[in-house]
């Protein structure tokens, strides 16, 4: 009995680490068009697909008056100045309570290294854009061109369209990661800016405080 324990312990190990070792590739496929929407996402472990997620919606009609479509923006205006209030309040709050000058070179180096594991390998992007006014579809056009020897136009494509408001956009992405490398940047990132102390302070105050108030209920 001892022995099939440690021979399922073995086993479990294994995999776990070849879980972290080995490559997982992904596979994401997109199509959208004024309300027209479908992607799927396939993920590959091993070369064996072990996961697919697929969302497909038709296109919805709905005809509003202009009082309505004015309601709505007026409504989505307030809702958005109170989020970016809130936002901003909470930016004001972290900055304050935390010096960022340790943070931010690590953070940086955190992203380009998770960048680096996650970006796809293999892309293609056709996008289909414009705007009301044609000023605003000049300036994107503008930002298009400025990435040249950035960006692949040939793996990036931009087709612009002046006379009236519309977005699509369709193609592929390919690439692969592996858990162990984002672990082991998370692992360093948080023991560089020393976030670690904080994780700990937070969550033996959260169980300090939820065994005081549960004293203090046996008490009563």
């Amino acid at each position: 009995m001892f022995n099939i324990i440690l021979l399922l312990l073995f086993i479990l190990l294994t995999f776990l680490i070849l879980v972290f070792i080995a490559p997982i590739s992904y596979r994401i496929i997109f199509d959208y068009a004024e309300g027209n929407k479908f992607y799927k996402i396939k993920l590959y472990f091993l070369g064996i697909k072990v996961y697919t997620f697929e969302d497909k919606s038709g296109k919805i009609e709905v005809e509003k008056s202009k009082k309505e479509k004015i309601k709505d923006k007026v409504d989505e205006a307030k809702r958005d100045e109170v989020k970016n209030g809130n936002r901003f309040f909470s930016i004001i709050s972290f900055i304050r309570e935390n010096d960022l000058k340790k943070y931010l070179g690590e953070a940086w180096i955190l992203i380009k290294s998770i960048l680096s594991q996650v970006l796809p390998r293999d892309y293609q992007i056709s996008l289909k854009v414009g705007f009301e006014d044609p000023y605003h579809t000049g300036n994107l056009a503008a930002f298009y061109y400025s990435l040249d020897g950035l960006i692949r136009r040939d793996r990036i494509q931009l087709d612009l369209i002046w006379n009236r408001e519309v977005i699509a956009a369709q193609g592929y992405l390919y690439g692969r990661f592996m858990l162990a490398s984002i672990c082991f940047y998370l692992i360093r990132f948080i023991r560089k800016t020393g976030l670690y102390k904080e994780l700990f302070k937070k969550i033996r105050g959260k169980f300090k405080n939820g065994y005081d108030s549960k004293r203090s209920r046996n008490n009563v």
